[in-house]
């Protein structure tokens, strides 16, 4: 039985291994050869500060699963830089607020974060997509765009509604500069 029960499991990971893959893309001098797998957008990803960019590369035994995977790569990218960025925006309130306000974000940040991230990326677009056939398999390049101000408007509605801030002054003074800030934006 455990034989049995070895055999099929190394039989679906090699089939896993067999079907997807990653490939890292190179670029010189800004320069995209011709046989590049992914088309020169690939390669010149926008800057905006009011959006962030991922774009990603995959590869799989069936074209759809592919895109499905490089946007999923791309969100992955799109998420970390969210992270930091909302890392610093709960920093900066934490340097407003000053006294004891550390001891009262710090244990809800990482929650804040976490959800804020998982309703924003929920929301991200595939800008570009392009497919190519490489022998076997195809290969998925996807570029992805996620709002950094409907991340800053997630995370304050998150903030607003954490049971620890709603009963200290300082801390929803502080959060209504944010929401002036947000509508300036």
């Amino acid at each position: 039985m455990r034989i049995r029960l070895l055999l099929l499991s190394f039989a679906f990971w090699a089939l896993v291994i067999a079907c997807g893959g990653s490939k890292q893309m190179a670029q010189t001098a800004g320069v995209v050869s011709d046989d590049s797998p992914c088309p020169a957008w690939f390669f010149n990803v926008p800057v905006s500060p009011d959006t962030v960019f991922g774009v990603a590369t995959r590869t799989s035994k069936d074209l759809q699963f592919a895109l499905q995977l490089a946007t999923v790569d791309a969100q992955a990218g799109i998420g970390s830089q969210l992270k930091s960025k909302l890392q610093e925006t709960i920093s900066g309130l934490i340097t407003q607020v000053g006294n004891d306000a550390e001891m009262v974000f710090k244990p809800v940040q990482e929650r804040v974060i976490e959800r804020t991230l998982n309703m924003t990326l929920s929301e991200a677009k595939v800008l570009k997509q392009s497919t190519k056939k490489e022998g076997e398999v195809w290969r998925g390049c996807v570029l992805v765009a996620c709002s950094v101000r409907a991340s800053n408007r997630v995370a304050f509605e998150n903030l607003q509604n954490e049971e620890l801030i709603k009963g200290r002054q300082d801390l929803y003074d502080a959060l209504q500069r944010m929401k002036a800030d947000l509508k300036n934006q």
